[in-house]
């Protein structure tokens, strides 16, 4: 889709312009992004600071309008900074590992880790009880949103592996941790029966890939103790949610299960 969106932008913008009650005009806000910046540029390392101006306008939209849900322009922003910053390096067009590096060091420099940790905090806050919003994850918005929710999550795991990855144990940051376990959450509702059920497994995936990468620095038992390492405090985190409340339960215990390291094999002597 982005390789398309790059390569036939400014064409399928003009398609969406040319009649204003067809279908296609919904092309306009898809591509509103490649409209704003330029088809090629938008692709650029360089427009990591206006993708995520993109992200606080719908942050600094008044109550009424941000009910409505995510737009598509957000949608397309997303997306291309996930492929900024943790695209495949295989695909056609992808930036190179080096260059996926750089533009997450610009989109940490850009302070859109507390950008998208707070846009995760405006999307489950218009679901405070996800087991009641089922049935909107069958039909459009529902699409919408998890198709803002995974690139933003893959997204955070990349800048966070990077970031923890250069500051070892001096990083000490957990205020992102609130809002992924109830994005995790909000995406555990998602019926199997919907359309974007695999989607949102996915954005699952990624969601606990970004929790993990907690795990990174390393402890020295001698100045320090394991309670006071990143990645307890951050599954002090996990299991204090998880009792919170009821409709935490069940997400929160899935959750703790995909952290947890498997436990060891314990063989048995041949007698």
């Amino acid at each position: 889709m982005l390789f398309r969106s790059r390569r036939y932008g400014s064409e399928l913008v003009e398609l969406g312009r040319h009649d204003e009650h067809s279908k296609l005009s919904e092309l306009v806000g898809w591509c509103g992004p490649l409209a704003e910046l330029g088809p090629e540029e938008v692709f650029l390392e360089a427009a990591v600071p206006q993708l995520a101006e993109i992200v606080r306008r719908f942050l600094g939209q008044e109550a009424e309008r941000a009910a409505e849900g995510p737009g598509h322009d957000l949608v397309t922003a997303a997306r291309i900074l996930k492929h900024l910053v943790a695209g495949s390096t295989r695909s056609a067009g992808a930036p190179s590992e080096l260059c996926q590096q750089q533009a997450a060091v610009a989109l940490y420099s850009c302070d859109l880790v507390a950008t998208l940790t707070a846009l995760l905090v405006r999307i489950s806050g218009d679901h405070e009880q996800p087991a009641l919003h089922t049935a909107t994850f069958v039909g459009a918005r529902g699409q919408v949103i998890v198709a803002v929710l995974h690139p933003v999550l893959a997204s955070l795991r990349a800048v966070l592996h990077l970031v923890i990855q250069c500051r070892d144990s001096d990083y000490r940051d957990l205020t992102c941790v609130p809002a992924l376990l109830r994005t995790y959450t909000l995406l555990s509702v998602v019926p199997a029966s919907s359309l974007y059920y695999g989607q949102a497994r996915a954005a699952s995936r990624e969601l606990e890939a970004a929790l993990l990468t907690f795990s990174q620095p390393s402890l020295d038992l001698a100045t320090g103790t394991v309670a006071a390492s990143l990645w307890s405090r951050m599954m002090a985190e996990v299991v204090q949610y998880a009792t919170s409340s009821p409709q935490a339960y069940t997400s929160g215990l899935s959750l703790l299960s995909a952290l947890l390291p498997l436990p060891r094999q314990i063989g048995r002597a041949h007698v």
